[in-house]
């Protein structure tokens, strides 16, 4: 947990250089992320009135199957910027939840192991990205597509 004491907060602010386990985090991994690092803040707190503002940014690395190719590799999820806000705080404020927002919405939709992966061959399943596939597709003859080929789009009626 990432607990604050709003007492120990000096009036130049708090340097708060810490790592949460992803355990805490309470992240699901599923079938998508293998294995996840804790979380690695470099946050700072200062009161402004009776508010504490946390600001910074936060990463782990997830080990995680590529979406397309379905080969492991590392993605680098980072949380920049972070800006938190707590208004009229207790004497102890937990960031727990707050961090965990805004690193699972640094999650990317698609884990891609690079921006021009090939994918797999939806025939026989080789990796495009290692060799070319030998499945002959100029062969198919079927294609939702086929039927438009016997439109006349020049007719008068």
């Amino acid at each position: 947990m990432l607990q604050i004491n709003i007492h120990h907060i000096p009036e130049n602010g708090l340097e708060i250089d810490t790592t949460i386990p992803s355990a805490e985090l309470e992240i699901n991994t599923g079938d998508r992320i293998k294995k996840i690092t804790p979380l690695v803040c470099e946050l700072k707190a200062s009161m402004v009135e009776k508010d504490l503002v946390v600001r910074g940014n936060t990463t782990m690395v997830a080990n995680v199957a590529c979406d397309k190719c379905l080969v492991e590799y590392e993605e680098i999820i980072e949380s920049e910027d972070i800006c938190i806000v707590k208004e009229n705080t207790p004497e102890i404020v937990d960031l727990t939840n707050d961090i965990r927002e805004d690193i699972l919405l640094a999650f990317p939709q698609l884990f891609l192991c690079s921006d021009d992966c090939k994918g797999l061959c939806y025939k026989c399943g080789i990796n495009l990205n290692l060799e070319k596939c030998k499945c002959d597709f100029e062969s198919e003859t079927s294609s939702p597509w086929d039927a438009l080929n016997n439109i006349n789009f020049d007719s008068d009626k």
